[in-house]
């Protein structure tokens, strides 16, 4: 199953999550998710829940990236380094800096994919970005 709770107020969106869960245990995560815009002090005047069933076959598992967190005084020696791991990862420079160039443009609700040769996105709402 598929579980999303969005908690806006007007237009503005203030909370949000979503969630794969057996069908065994979408109950209790209905109820986690519709607390959780009250428990972190959220004043919304809606709050919208979507229980989904989805298709098992078309959810695929993969094993997820290594995390290193790394510690800069400035952004520029910390925008190279990343431009550099990058790079050592098989994304060639020329994608590695316009990646770059999204970091802090502006926020966006997801996330945005791009191609690694030729660093154009890929995600078909580029505005909205990909939730996983």
């Amino acid at each position: 199953m598929s579980v999303r709770m969005r908690a806006s107020r007007g237009e503005k969106h203030l909370s949000g999550e979503e969630t794969l869960v057996p069908r065994r245990d979408a109950r209790r995560t209905v109820r986690t998710l519709l607390s959780r815009p009250v428990e972190n002090g959220t004043e919304s005047d809606k709050i919208v829940l979507t229980r989904e069933r989805i298709d098992g076959k078309s959810v695929r598992e993969v094993a997820a990236l290594p995390v290193r967190s790394l510690e800069f005084g400035e952004v520029g020696p910390a925008r190279e380094e990343m431009r550099s791991l990058l790079i050592l990862s098989g994304v060639s420079p020329e994608a590695a800096a316009k990646g770059l160039r999204h970091i802090g443009r502006r926020p966006i609700a997801g996330a945005a994919i791009l191609d690694a040769v030729t660093g154009d996105r890929l995600d078909p709402k580029p505005s909205k970005g990909v939730r996983v």
